[in-house]
């Protein structure tokens, strides 16, 4: 039966309800609407309903679609008279039906496997050719061209979102000898800023108390959906805020635009800012301005300003304090997998969902503990604990690799080597506290993650009723590791890292 939405559509149908089409798959009555397939009923010509004339139609619906947009003669679709139907019966045999002939055979059987397995396998053995090798600067001597075995720039694919970014030693690095240089210039050492990446957002005292406190963030097109990609850089953006144990109250959007033309442009930036919209009322933020600009790719950010009232406490060593993460791990390879053709669909629809999920719920309830957070985003897991083990003044961290939950697929994605291009890096930036093997579960301390869940320090005596209330109000809510000054860096344990 035809779906009821089209008895509303105004579009012609046959006497069955399905949209009457002419020889090129166009509508009879709304040239610029085409159907093919079983929805489609074809006026001058009519086949029964079948995979086979779908499939048979789908190359010419293609090709018309891209003749009618460039003003091109359409391409007439010839079905075949008849079809071979096969349909199996339970009993390791299948009914072969073509016009008037109708068989019932084993071979039958094998016949319907063998098109049907070559048939989806068209959807999951996807083949990419390898892009050719970048070779940036490639006349500079190999000593001066930086190290190209993690090096982004000398990546055959290059990762969207927050695989985009630069890495956690480049902005250190920038930013000290910015401030040697700017200094050795004459600005005022006072008005330049401290020197390290541990905290996520700038913290500002607030008129009457408490504090304003202000981060920005941009990411590129992880997703080719707009709407989505502006639900997921606002909820990005939000997330700093969050970690400060702060209430977002405005922001400002940034948005680099791709070259289009005026009225593509404009339909794909109302969805950017439609899908923000959404996402910056549903915390309570009012967007207040912002600036658009045109470059070579789509990138979207906010700079968000929030208030608290009362500042982080850093754990104290008799706390035995344990890490809380709020969202699954797994973003960067799932969506590095997705560019390579070798994600399953649904793993990038959780990953995608993951990370537009808000991470406002969680803040709430943590904000109870007011416990020292980050939100874990582009320098990996691994990274976004000793930033902040450095905060709570302590010297390492241990994680359990099993405890730490990761998104459908990624330890599948990480066992075959699929890795984001910002992974080596991340990896590069972590001090090791042992040596360690290159599990699937290790590899994902380093992943790059966009918009990835909060990462807090708890006291160990607080820490299990709090993961209750994450779960029972919706959230992920794991221990995976605590703060130490046994060692200085990243230790990583296959068994729990939060024992008594």
């Amino acid at each position: 039966a035809p779906p009821a939405w089209l008895a509303h559509s105004g579009l012609t149908l046959d006497a069955a309800g399905f949209i009457a089409v002419g020889p090129h798959l166009q509508s009879l009555s709304h040239d610029f609407v085409f159907a093919a397939g079983d929805i489609a009923a074809l006026s001058d010509d009519p086949r029964p309903k079948s995979g086979v004339y779908a499939v048979r139609a789908g190359p010419v619906l293609a090709e018309n679609l891209r003749r009618f947009a460039t003003g091109q003669r359409l391409r007439r679709w010839r079905p075949q008279k008849t079809a071979l139907a096969l349909v199996g019966t339970a009993d390791g045999k299948a009914l072969a039906v073509r016009g008037k002939h109708v068989s019932h055979s084993r071979s039958a059987w094998w016949l319907k496997k063998w098109i049907d397995r070559r048939w989806m396998a068209k959807y999951t053995k996807l083949s990419m050719p390898p892009p050719p090798a970048p070779r940036p600067l490639a006349g500079l001597q190999p000593e001066r061209a930086g190290d190209a075995a993690i090096d982004p720039a000398f990546e055959a694919m290059r990762c969207l979102g927050c695989g985009a970014k630069t890495s956690h030693e480049t902005l250190e690095t920038a930013l000290q000898d910015a401030i040697v240089i700017a200094r050795d210039l004459g600005a005022d050492a006072d008005l330049l800023p401290v020197a390290g990446l541990s905290e996520d957002s700038a913290i500002l005292p607030a008129q009457g108390g408490g504090n304003l406190v202000q981060s920005v963030d941009v990411i590129s097109e992880i997703t080719s959906d707009p709407f989505q990609l502006g639900q997921i850089a606002a909820v990005h953006a939000l997330s700093d805020i969050y970690a400060a144990n702060a209430t977002p109250q405005q922001a400002l959007a940034i948005i680099n635009m791709a070259p289009a033309r005026v009225d593509l442009q404009r339909e794909h930036l109302t969805q950017i800012m439609a899908g923000s919209l959404m996402a910056l009322a549903e915390s309570g933020t009012l967007l207040v301005g912002g600036h658009t600009s045109e470059t070579d790719a789509t990138t979207v950010g906010f700079a968000v300003t929030g208030t608290r009232s009362h500042a982080p406490r850093p754990p104290r060593l008799e706390d035995d304090p344990v890490l809380v993460i709020t969202k699954p791990v797994g973003t960067g390879v799932v969506m590095a997998g997705a560019m390579q053709l070798v994600a399953d669909g649904d793993w990038v629809k959780s990953a995608l969902t993951s990370m537009a999920a808000s991470n406002g719920v969680a803040a709430d309830l943590l904000a109870a503990d007011c416990p020292v957070m980050t939100d874990v985003t582009g320098f990996g897991l691994a990274r976004h604990a000793l930033n902040l083990a450095e905060r709570c003044r302590y010297s390492g961290v241990e994680i359990s690799l099993s405890a730490v939950p990761l998104l459908d697929g990624a330890d599948i994605l990480l066992d075959k080597g699929i890795r984001s291009s910002l992974h080596d890096q991340n990896a590069a930036s972590v001090r090791l506290a042992q040596a360690v093997t290159d599990t699937a579960r290790h590899a994902a301390l380093f992943d790059p993650q966009t918009s990835g869940g909060l990462l807090a320090a708890l006291p160990r005596a607080r820490a299990e009723d709090m993961v209750g209330r994450l779960r029972a109000a919706g959230q992920t809510g794991v221990i995976i590791g605590r703060l130490t000054n046994a060692w200085t860096g990243l230790y990583s344990a296959h068994n729990s890292a939060h024992r008594g």
